[in-house]
């Protein structure tokens, strides 16, 4: 999706000043991501965008989740200094950015090194799921995008990324979102005929 398009579709729900913070999660998020690719050899810019796009799909007229959903994996993929984000975007959206960030990353200032640190994931999901609204949806959607979009992993890749979607985002999903769960479960019951076709 052109950058023109992305924002036509958003022209129409947003007043100026919810565009201008969007415009800045945009550009964080293409500086971030611009020299990565999906498994699939796109653009990985793609991913937060369509993110972006299953959220505005799904009802959401909230600028901070739109945005939320452009940035959500450059805490994770490429290091921007929260201090950044969170001029940038504001405190909160740079707080929600962090959550959703499956590695916990530190500046060591004496060396100007980063330090990446992965989560526990049962202790990721259980902060998740008592995050707010905002952060689940917009992890529902990236979960969503992701199940629509895995059909170049491996199968097992693609077989344990629906038993974590099941054991982990399932629970909280519909009470989040329902019409975004019942979403996320079509597609996994989409990947499980895919890589485990009944027996004739």
């Amino acid at each position: 999706m052109k950058r023109v398009q992305f924002f036509g579709k958003l022209y129409h729900c947003f007043p100026p000043s919810a565009l201008k913070h969007i415009s800045l999660a945009y550009w964080i998020a293409k500086r971030a991501h611009d020299q990565q690719k999906r498994d699939d050899g796109s653009r990985y810019i793609e991913h937060p965008k369509h993110t972006a796009m299953l959220l505005l799909k799904f009802g959401s007229l909230d600028w901070r989740e739109i945005a939320l959903g452009l940035i959500h994996d450059v805490p994770e993929d490429c290091f921007i200094p929260y201090e950044l984000l969170r001029r940038s975007l504001g405190e909160l959206v740079a707080d929600e950015s962090v959550t959703l960030s499956k590695f916990a990353m530190s500046l060591d200032v004496t060396t100007g090194g980063v330090a990446k640190k992965r989560k526990k994931d049962s202790e990721y999901w259980r902060v998740i799921a008592g995050s707010s609204e905002r952060v689940r949806r917009v992890k529902l959607a990236d979960r969503l995008h992701n199940l629509s979009t895995c059909g170049t992993w491996s199968l097992r890749k693609q077989r344990n990324y629906v038993e974590k979607t099941d054991c982990f985002i399932v629970p909280f999903a519909h009470r989040t979102d329902p019409e975004l769960a019942n979403a996320i479960e079509y597609e996994c019951r989409k990947i499980h005929r895919r890589i485990d076709p009944p027996a004739n």
